[in-house]
């Protein structure tokens, strides 16, 4: 059984192996031996200025001294402290990602968008993530959410820490799952099965662990195929295949974009050479829409490419954005591309 799944559900689906489900407070530092040092010495010049021929006295000015120390260090628990000070060392950054959440109908309820996100979020929310020098996935979460997280946003943790998301923007489902820059987040190492064999998959992140870097993007969706979570992620990539978070034109130019597509439960945890053999062409009844208008005729896919022309009076960043005319035998998570005119 594998110990970490990505993306909550994503790994419930894979048939090829089974996945098991696996993956703020700040205070000001107490030095309780400083308290203590000078409260001895308070303690003993006292005694020695007012009487030093009674020892006795002096006896039971350190007993008064030793129950004030056990009551000093009996502040905080070990485990408390422990906390306190992995929480203060973890520094406060912010990152700017692309975000977009989309429901099981293809519909974006937010973004594609940029947001500013910083590391303290899910932390200051009441949640916890295992990322300490950086901005987890967990954080942007927690960011789309805005005020509402509290009533919205319910996670389950593992033993090990990692957190499987049971209710997203209001809707209490284990069927969702997360792409950042078109893949889901692993940790490098290869699963090895029961009896100690490699596999073709990568031990996942959970949404609490992944990281993510500025610039990123970051994708969270609903599975509209919650029995056998065939649902297939689209995305633009340039020649060689590779995931494209933004692209940059110059006005009047044509260009020409790859749109592929894949199969995300079977995707997302396999090494490269596995990977490959599941991705295929987005199919011809896509439509690719110019969020500006810019552009006024839909553009179509043909042969899983898509060649727009700039406007030659186009000016600041755009979208492309994928939809879905025809009715293709599997549902499609719909791509997205920032495209910034030069």
């Amino acid at each position: 059984m594998k110990k970490k799944l990505v993306g909550i559900l994503m790994g419930v689906a894979m048939t090829a192996t089974t996945i098991a489900a696996p993956t703020a407070i700040f205070a000001d530092d107490i030095d309780i031996e400083d308290i203590a040092v000078e409260t001895e010495a308070d303690d003993v010049a006292d005694v020695e200025v007012e009487d030093e021929a009674e020892p006795a006295e002096e006896v039971a000015a350190e007993d008064d001294f030793s129950a004030e120390a056990d009551d000093a260090e009996g502040l905080f628990t070990d485990a408390e402290a422990a906390d306190i000070e992995a929480q203060n060392a973890k520094t406060v950054t912010s990152v700017d990602v692309i975000a977009s959440v989309e429901d099981a109908e293809n519909n974006f309820t937010h973004g594609p968008g940029h947001i500013t996100v910083s590391s303290d979020m899910a932390e200051n929310a009441g949640y916890t993530d295992n990322v300490t020098t950086g901005v987890s996935t967990l954080d942007v979460l927690v960011a789309l959410h805005g005020n509402t997280v509290k009533d919205n946003l319910k996670l389950w943790y593992q033993e090990d820490g990692g957190a499987w998301i049971d209710k997203m923007f209001g809707t209490e489902t284990t069927a969702v799952s997360f792409a950042v820059n078109g893949l889901a987040p692993d940790t490098g190492e290869i699963y090895k099965d029961a009896n100690g064999n490699p596999t073709n998959d990568y031990v996942g992140k959970m949404v609490n662990e992944a990281k993510v870097e500025d610039g990123d993007v970051v994708d969270f969706f609903f599975y509209q195929d919650t029995q056998s979570y065939s649902d297939m992620y689209a995305y633009f990539a340039d020649d060689n295949g590779n995931f494209l978070k933004s692209l940059t034109v110059t006005p009047g130019e044509t260009y020409t974009l790859n749109v592929k597509a894949y199969a995300y439960k079977m995707y997302s945890l396999s090494i490269p050479s596995w990977r490959n053999l599941f991705v295929e062409n987005a199919p011809s009844d896509y439509t690719v829409v110019w969020v500006s208008n810019d552009l006024d005729n839909p553009l179509f896919i043909e042969d899983g490419k898509v060649t727009f022309t700039v406007p030659a009076d186009a000016s600041g960043t755009y979208s492309l954005l994928g939809e879905i005319t025809g009715a293709p035998a599997y549902r499609y998570v719909n791509p997205h591309l920032e495209i910034k005119v030069g």
